[in-house]
């Protein structure tokens, strides 16, 4: 301007994706008050970034009157702009306006794309819809437009929080089934999901077939001798689970070499909420001190460093020999009252079978195929469907809780050692 050349559409719009690039959502409206002062017509470019600008900025309030303001000027949006409109009512909690803007969208004949339909299902996820966000999902396939590991992804953590895990399984198989590779992303809110409803068997189970070898999450690491876990870029679920699977490792490992010298020291490295939301609170950090804690194991936080549990080798050796022990009595005391229990007379119409629903046995002992571990220590939460989970071929029909954990915990004795499968 100074040089005497006059800014035109291109000036602007460059200026204002300058802007939103920088996360300068103010100076870009300013630009665009500038550029109607001048005269210059804004295009469906202009208006796109601006849009854009202020979802980065986490302005949806602002971002709706720009695309009022659009409308009103006369200019058509495209999908690029919807997109961006949708993901700042998706950032901004705002799940119902984000459905209101793609009704409209769809009404405009503008076509979604995979984006579109990834930030409503993550608008749904963050307002707590799950259910609203597997109709999106429905919607989407019935369009015939194809979901990234990012849809996904936005799938399974709407499921977690709406404490679907089962939803959240089936939407993973499914996704494997189309093709779609997980990231660490996905195994992160999936693990959430199992662990958040105590599903722990199913999640140590994914965690040993999924995160192994250099498929860890990024920034989370094993060193050589197994003596340090870095949790960095895994979430609550994820690192309790991984914690439980590496202190399996780490015992294996001091049997097979009980004749070297083990390290000094046990780390696990969790962070301290450096970089949380909550500046200094790490829920990797509190739930993994939680379930250590449960377990009366020796890991303690130094003073000097809130971001690591440390425990000296000997007393981690110690503490494996008493874990072991325990964990034989509760085999003993969960078989005693679980034979108890199936000897009493059963409920009137109740029926159990393998194979063939028709041919009934009351062989509960029989070799049932693979089952998930931890299920009997939970009766409260036990139910046909969980049931459904222990085993392929596995049926019961008309029995109580309590003896259906009874049969359960007997299952669990006899087949603790198979592989478990997910259902």
């Amino acid at each position: 301007k100074k040089a005497g050349v006059e800014p035109n559409v291109i000036t602007y719009n460059s200026l204002i994706s300058a802007c939103e690039k920088g996360g300068q959502w103010e100076k870009a409206l300013e630009v665009f008050a500038g550029m109607k002062k001048a005269g210059v017509e804004p295009n469906v470019i202009t208006y796109s970034s601006l849009i854009s600008a202020c979802e980065k900025g986490g302005q949806w309030e602002k971002a709706l009157e720009v695309f009022a303001g659009m409308k009103k000027a006369g200019v058509e949006p495209d999908v690029i702009t919807y997109n961006s409109l949708i993901s700042a009512c998706e950032k901004g909690g705002q799940w119902e306006k984000a459905l209101e803007v793609f009704a409209g969208m769809k009404k405009a004949g503008v076509e979604p794309d995979v984006i579109t339909y990834s930030s409503l299902i993550s608008a749904c996820e963050k307002g707590g819809q799950w259910e609203k966000a597997l109709e999106v999902f429905a919607g989407m396939k019935k369009a015939g437009v194809e979901p990234d590991v990012i849809t996904y992804s936005s799938l399974i953590s709407a499921c977690e929080k709406g404490g679907q895990w089962e939803k959240a399984l089936e939407v993973f198989a499914g996704m494997k089934k189309a093709g779609v590779e997980p990231d660490v992303i996905t195994c992160n809110v999936l693990l959430n999901a199992l662990w958040g409803d105590r599903q722990y068997a199913n999640a140590i189970f994914f965690v040993e077939k999924v995160f192994t070898g250099d498929n860890l999450p990024s920034g989370c690491s094993i060193s050589g001798n197994l003596s340090v876990l870095d949790l960095h870029g895994t979430s609550p679920g994820s690192a309790k689970c991984l914690t439980l699977v590496w202190l399996s490792a780490v015992e294996e490992s001091f049997n097979k070499n009980q004749t070297s010298r083990p390290p000094d020291k046990i780390k696990i490295v969790t962070g301290w909420g450096k970089h949380s939301d909550a500046y200094g609170k790490s829920e990797v950090k509190d739930g993994v001190e939680s379930i250590l804690d449960s377990l009366s194991s020796p890991f303690r936080v130094p003073e000097q460093n809130p971001g690591i549990l440390v425990a000296p080798a000997h007393e981690v050796l110690r503490w494996f020999a008493q874990l072991r022990q325990k964990a034989c009595l509760e085999d003993v005391r969960f078989h005693e009252c679980a034979v108890h229990v199936l000897q009493m007379p059963p409920e009137r119409g109740a029926s159990f079978w393998q194979d063939d629903p028709n041919a009934h046995t009351p062989d509960v002992e029989a070799s049932v195929g693979p089952a998930m571990f931890h299920q009997a220590a939970d009766l409260d939460k036990l139910s046909v469907a969980n049931l459904r989970c222990l085993a392929k071929q596995l049926g019961c029909k008309g029995y109580s809780k309590l003896r259906k954990s009874a049969l359960v915990t007997l299952i669990m004795l006899e087949t603790a050692d198979n592989p478990i499968a997910l259902p």
